[in-house]
């Protein structure tokens, strides 16, 4: 199974979007996540300037301080307290995705979905293993696991 990023909120449907900017189909990267693996942690980017990339996507925030979530146009800072909180402005990013989210499709889900059915519906929906997916699900959940390493 590829690893997708998901961003969880709260509503009914699941939508795949094309990724975009300016164009149709283009993500934003800051940095790549080797490296970032390799140990650089400062932050390139400011968080105010990454928004006006994209208005959804997944990164994490200058010296690893905590996880960003980047949900329809606001940013969150998970904590590795698991405290979610907005992130102060003036901090930057070392590595994160973000894209304009705009929906292809919606697929709303009649029953209630555990995570081995929402895998394989995200895997039918969006087959390719070497393409990016923004994928956004609403829903009701009864609780959420995020993780975020110490600073």
């Amino acid at each position: 199974m590829r690893k997708i990023a998901t961003i969880l909120s709260i509503c009914i449907s699941a939508c795949i979007a094309g990724c975009g900017t300016g164009k149709p189909n283009t993500i934003m990267q800051v940095s790549t996540i080797d490296t970032l693996l390799s140990g650089a942690y400062q932050g390139r980017m400011s968080c105010k300037k990454l928004t006006s990339y994209g208005n959804f996507g997944v990164g994490t925030f200058d010296k690893l301080d905590g996880e960003m979530v980047l949900l329809n146009g606001k940013m969150y800072q998970i904590t590795a307290e698991g405290k979610v909180r907005k992130p102060k402005k003036n901090l930057t990013t070392p590595f994160t995705t973000v894209v304009n989210f705009r929906k292809d499709s919606v697929i709303k889900l009649k029953n209630k979905a555990d995570f081995e059915r929402l895998k394989n519906i995200i895997d039918e929906v969006a087959p390719e293993k070497n393409i990016f997916y923004a994928i956004k699900i609403n829903g009701r959940f009864s609780k959420i696991k995020v993780r975020s390493l110490p600073v």
